[in-house]
This record gives C-alpha cells, structure tokens and sequence, in this order.
C-alpha cells in the first residue's frame, strides 16, 4: 500500500512539473527570431496603408472585401501589434496551403539575457487549419498535442459572442507562397455586436457617468475665461474638481482617467455620444475649448491627446500614434517635430502619474491652483521642427538610429528637469507651490 501511495506522489508530481519542465526547454540563451530590428519611416507608412485599407469604418453593411498581405507585410503588423504587449518579435514564412511560425520573446529579471523561443507549422485544407511541428525551443512536442490547438482555441472562443459574429462574416482565408488573402463581409450583427462591445470594453456604467460628469465640466468652462490661454490653469480646475469626488469617496485612479479621457476627446474635437449609452450635450463649436501650451494650440493638443490615449489604451500606443503622426506630417504636411513629440512623451508621463494608486489622490491635490506650464511640459528650445521627409531621413534614417535615440534622450532629461517628473525622494511627484 505504501508503495502505491508513493507512486501516485510521484505521478502527481510528476503531472504538477510537466508544464514547467515544458516552459523551460523553450528557454534559450540566443533568439529563435531577431528582435533588434526597429521600424523605419517607410515601415510606418506601410502600415499606416495596409490598415486604412482595412479599416470596416468605411465599409457599409453587406460590404465584401479581399484583404491581401504579402509576407512582409503581414509580418511587419504582426510584430507591430506585438510591441505593445511585450517586446519580442514573430516571423511567418507562406507556402503554399502552409505557414511555418517562429517566436522570441526577451525575458526579464534574474532570466534577462535569456530568449522564450516557440515556433510551429499551419496546414491548410480546405477552410480547415491543423497546427502541427510544434517545438518548445529545441524540444519537440508530439503533433497530437499540436492538433489540439485550434479547436480548443475555437471552444474557448466560442463563448463570446462576437467570436461568433466575426467567425460569421469571415468567407475564407488562403495561404500561398506570395501572400496571405482574407475574404469577408460586412454584417450588421457583427457592427451591432462591436459596436456594443465596444462601448462596455472601453467604459463601463460607472466609467460612462463619469465621462458624461466632466464632460459636462468641460462645457461649463468653456463659458469661462479658462477658454482660452494656457492648458495649466484649465488642468488645476478639472483636477479640482476630480480631487472634490475623490475626497467623497471616489475611485481617484479612476476620476482621473474619466477627466483626461474627455479631455481628449474634447481636444480632438470627437463627440463622447457614440461611446456612451445615455447620450451627454453634442460636440459644437461655440462651447469649444482651445488652451495652449508654450503659446501653441496644436503642443496643447498633443500633450492632452496623448496623456488620454495613454489613460486608456496604453503608453506604447499613444507613443506610436503620435510618431505616426509625425512621420506623416513629414511627407508633404508641417514637417518632422520633435516639440511635438516631446509634449507627446509629457501626456504619457502625465497619465503615468495620474493612474498610479499611490499618486492619483496626491496629484490631484497639487495641481490644484497649479500656475506653471513648467510643471508638466517640457521645454521645447532648440528641438528640432519642420523636417521633410527627406530631409529626416538623412539625419534619422531608421529610428533605432543613434542620432535619433539621442534625441529622444534629451527629451527625456527636460522631463526629468520638470517639477511634476523630477526623479526625487518623494517618488516623482514635489510640491509645485511651495510657499
């Protein structure tokens, strides 16, 4: 009996250390893919194209659309969306009726200097996908395991609604040896389902009254002579009143995210009504806000567009829509800034704080009253501007380029220099108004 029970310990043990046994062979001292490679100018408008193209905001219901990717392209989205979860990289190479996958993503911590590589095969046949060849670093796992994959992925899936609804509208997807074509159309459940479940991913009921709450905010001191002039005193009087609601029990985290959300989205000059269930005041221009900082309605913009992208999507996403921006304004429009760049990187630094639990209820306090836009926007003396696209890419190229590195840099030491960033003892945030 004893050795029974000793032998269904180690069977048990054995089940319990399987997964991590599996999860270490995939560990590795080199990357299976190269993950050093940075996006260029044309990089960023290809695939600036390839998503306009397809964007289902202009297709109209019963809409059929072929979206064709040749490999590079395909895997330069691929590894674009995957940097704004973590930093690694994906390759995928087309035949025909198969695709070979491989992955490597850099490991933090007491494993840094050390790679997670995975990679497999995708057969075709038909409208059907089987995963097979899957390897765990150089382990390789049996195929029954492989084959598993797609239906289990499809039964997990299965459950959300707008799975359903996308699987429904989705006609065929093909692989060749040149690219990768996705067949769909456009159906009025899957815009009635995303649409819906937009609205709640984005905001929740709670999150909904808030917006409406400083949406209404916004309106009111737009009658105000907060109007106009410098964004530093219309920010003191919104975080006023965010720090009232907070001081009667309000989410701070949370009040903050609502107010530079609408903020945003008033800035943008977007309406708030499509994203929320009971509709607030329509956008118009008579109660229009148009702050400035240093001077300048469009650094203004940047710097609260930003800071709301960031308190909602995230800071690598609010960083690359303002590149983007960017490099596009240097192909034929302003030219190349790096000022506006730089009142990017102050609204994602700002977010940073406001959504930080053990800061939101302190920064509210302390920009209550605030008096100096060199609080929270960096200096923009001597930053470059108006740059052409030739004209970048002669001195910037790539943007892993040195030269542009270091502008980003010197960027981030003005930051450093401003009261709200200052790297002191007291975690980030000093007294903007010391007596």
């Amino acid at each position: 009996m004893a050795l029974v029970k000793w032998l269904l310990l180690l069977l048990i043990a054995g089940l319990l250390l399987l997964p991590l046994g599996l999860l270490g062979a995939a560990i590795q001292s080199a990357p299976l893919v190269n993950i050093s490679q940075g996006l260029n100018q044309e990089n960023v408008a290809r695939i600036k194209e390839v998503l306009r193209d397809a964007d289902p905001r202009w297709l109209r219901v019963g809409d059929r659309r072929t979206l064709s990717l040749v490999e590079d392209d395909f895997n330069l989205i691929l590894n674009y969306g995957l940097r704004h979860f973590v930093q690694g990289a994906v390759q995928v190479k087309l035949e025909s009726d198969s695709a070979s996958v491989s992955a490597s993503i850099p490991l933090p911590g007491i494993l840094q200097g050390r790679y997670f590589n995975t990679g497999f095969r995708v057969d075709q046949s038909g409208d059907n996908f089987t995963v097979r060849d899957w390897r765990l670093g150089d382990l390789p796992l049996p195929d029954w395991l492989s084959r598993q994959l797609v239906p289990l992925g499809h039964r997990l899936l299965s459950n959300w609604p707008q799975y359903l609804a996308a699987l429904s509208a989705l006609e065929q997807v093909q692989l060749t040896p040149n690219n990768i074509q996705v067949t769909y159309h456009w159906q009025q459940e899957l815009k009635d389902q995303l649409r819906a479940t937009g609205r709640q991913l984005l905001f929740s009921d709670r999150d909904q009254e808030r917006l409406r709450f400083y949406h209404q905010t916004l309106y009111r001191l737009s009658g105000s002579k907060l109007r106009r002039g410098s964004l530093a005193p219309l920010l003191g009087s919104l975080f006023e009143q965010a720090g009232k609601r907070s001081t009667s029990g309000a989410d701070a985290v949370a009040e903050n995210r609502a107010l530079l959300t609408a903020l945003s989205f008033h800035l943008a000059r977007v309406d708030l009504n499509p994203f929320l269930t009971m509709p607030a005041q329509p956008l118009s221009y008579q109660w229009l806000l148009w702050p400035t900082l240093s001077g300048r309605r469009d650094l203004a913009q940047h710097f609260v567009i930003s800071a709301g992208i960031s308190a909602t999507a995230g800071t690598n996403i609010a960083e690359a829509a303002g590149l983007f921006k960017e490099l596009k304004d240097s192909q034929g429009g302003s030219g190349f800034s790096f000022a506006d760049l730089a009142a990017d990187r102050a609204g994602t630094r700002f977010a940073l704080l406001a959504l930080d639990p053990s800061r939101a209820r302190d920064l509210q306090q302390r920009l209550q009253g605030i008096r100096s836009e060199s609080d929270f926007m960096v200096d923009i003396e001597r930053l470059p501007e108006g740059m052409q696209r030739a004209e970048f890419t002669r001195r910037y190229d790539n943007l892993d380029n040195a030269a542009y590195r270091d502008m980003l840099a010197e960027i981030e030491r003005r930051l450093d220099a401003c009261a709200l960033y200052s790297p002191v003892e007291t975690g980030g945030i000093k007294d903007l108004h010391p007596d």
